[in-house]
């Protein structure tokens, strides 16, 4: 799979959809999160996790750890696209001057799939408050847009 591709393709889907994924229509529930480690998601993945409107519930899980919480993921439900990177030290086999062993630092860059909460059956979670939030367009950047 080309990650990047499939992110753009997702990005685009949503443009097309008449979704800005960038804007968020809601107020309540917060920023995507991991329901296990309660980290939230940052960079990309506050995006693609962020714009799945179906659901309320901010929390996120792999299958596994759906399963390891002795719950389940629903028949019939499809996980979303999550990616994680960070960079490696790897070992050159040489040493510096002052005896130090010689590293090369590069970034892996790995995906993985993830289900909201509310896919899920067997599993207890917060439960944030929503309130709707209407979307109120700026009127010089709709006038510039009209412009162009």
């Amino acid at each position: 799979m080309d990650l990047y591709q499939e992110i753009t393709s997702q990005i685009t889907a949503k443009i097309e959809s008449g979704i800005v994924p960038w804007h968020k229509p809601w107020a309540g529930g917060g920023t995507p999160k991991n329901l296990v480690s309660g980290k939230e998601y940052r960079g990309i993945n506050v995006l693609l996790l962020g714009t799945q409107f179906r659901y309320t519930a901010p929390y996120w899980l792999t299958f596994r750890q759906a399963k390891n919480l002795g719950g389940s993921v629903m028949k019939g439900e499809k996980s979303s696209l999550c990616v994680f990177w960070k960079w490696i030290d790897k070992s050159t086999g040489e040493y510096g001057e002052n005896g130090d062993e010689l590293t090369d630092n590069y970034p892996v860059l790995r995906y993985y799939r993830v289900f909201n909460v509310e896919q899920t059956d067997g599993i207890d979670h917060p439960r944030p408050e929503l309130a709707e939030k209407p979307f109120q367009p700026i009127a010089k950047a709709e006038k510039s847009a009209a412009d162009m």
